[in-house]
Parts: C-alpha cells; structure tokens; sequence
C-alpha cells in the first residue's frame, strides 16, 4: 500500500483509479514540499531563541569577567527582535555582543577566541565571520 505524507493511500486496480490516485498523490507531495519550506524557512531565522541565548551567555560568563547576561539578553530581545530576518539577527546578535565586551580589542579577541573553543567542543555550534548558528540547523 503506498504511503504519502503520513496518509495510506488504497492501491487502485481500474485505470481511471490509478489517474485519481496519482493526482492524488502528486498533490499530497506537493503540499508536503510547500509545507516543508515553510517549516525551514521558520527553523533558519528562529534557531536564535532563549535556549540559544541561555547556552551562548552560560559560555559567555565563564570566559567574560562581570559579563551581564540580563542586560546582553535584554538587548538582544529588543522591540524589533521578532520582525528581524535571519541575518538582520545575526548582525543585531554581533552587535550587542560588541556593546557587552570591553574597549580592548585585544582582550576581546581572546575571549572571542576562548568563547568559539568552548562552544565547539558541545559540537553543535558552527561559527562564521561575526556570528555563530547551530549545526543541528545546516546553516552554512
């Protein structure tokens, strides 16, 4: 019996059955696809969330001296968070975390460094020029 998008389908035996069910078929698939997309689309730009933030600014702290996770967070979560895109987040993320570290680039250089070795070693984190994503998101 085959078996479309969670639904079990009879195998037809006249011809006009199996046009029916073919159609059928292809519009299960289709739909399938076109729900997909819409599922991905929204899993790319929502993978920043409090979980990320709640595991990002744990790291953070341990490296960071004084490091304030409820002002980071605060920042983060702004009034224009939820109608940001994928990489307007992304650049939002770099930004406040500019704003939270030192004036020392340096010292920021080190802990960045510092922060990217401690997440990589959890291997769910990818990191990419100034922001990091998750590799469980395929993001690259």
């Amino acid at each position: 019996m085959p078996f479309v998008s969670g639904k079990a389908l009879l195998e037809p035996t006249k011809p006009i059955y199996k046009q029916k069910h073919l159609i059928e078929c292809c519009r299960l698939w289709r739909n399938e696809i076109i729900n997909q997309r819409h599922l991905m689309a929204g899993l790319f730009k929502n993978i920043y969330n409090p979980e990320f933030f709640n595991e990002f600014t744990q790291t953070v702290q341990q490296v960071v001296p004084n490091f304030n996770e409820e002002s980071f967070q605060t920042h983060i979560f702004d009034d224009d968070w939820e109608e940001r895109e994928l990489k307007e987040r992304m650049r939002h993320v770099s930004t406040v975390l500019k704003e939270h570290l030192s004036d020392d680039y340096n010292q920021n250089v080190s802990w960045i460094l510092d922060i990217i070795q401690k997440l990589q070693k959890s291997g769910r984190w990818l990191f990419r020029s100034d922001h990091a994503t998750l590799k469980d998101a395929a993001i690259i």
